[in-house]
């Protein structure tokens, strides 16, 4: 199905198929060449083991449909541009709330007398072009419009 060599990286399932469940994952058998999932299940009724190995092009039908995504190493850690964007996502709203939160701050020791009007003029300034931007990057991951 294609014709370029991959770096061997486990895949994590993020939609369900056959019996592998969403959060499961195949690992890379470096001997085999195959990407291979094992359960095993072990109650009073039942004693089942369950494994599956997959070859290249097998992976790459999974990834192209949306069942799979790669992560890194066994760190569990996805290297997909969707969870990378997520990641830019968190990480622009956790910088929104900690430039507000300084600003405010900083308007209560205005208001309070301890800080200069220069200094006020200047974070004003800056927090408000800086939230923009944010904002900005904020609406353009959401897919918004504007």
């Amino acid at each position: 199905m294609t014709d370029f060599v991959i770096k061997p990286v486990d895949f994590k399932v993020i939609k369900p198929f056959g019996d592998l469940m969403k959060g499961d994952i195949l690992t890379y058998n470096s001997e085999t060449q195959l990407w291979e999932f094992c359960k095993k299940t072990n109650t009073k009724e039942v004693h089942m083991t369950y494994h599956i190995s997959l070859d290249w092009d097998s992976v790459y039908e999974l990834i192209c449909s949306g069942y799979v995504i790669a992560v890194k190493d066994d760190t569990d850690t996805c290297i997909c541009a969707c969870c990378k964007l997520d990641a830019v996502k968190t990480r622009v709203q956790e910088l929104i709330d900690t430039y507000t939160e300084d600003y405010n701050n900083l308007m209560k020791d205005y208001n309070a007398g301890n800080v200069q009007q220069c200094v006020k003029v200047e974070a004003e300034t800056v927090y408000h072009n800086l939230i923009k931007v944010l904002e900005n990057i904020k609406g353009l991951i959401n897919g918004d419009e504007d």
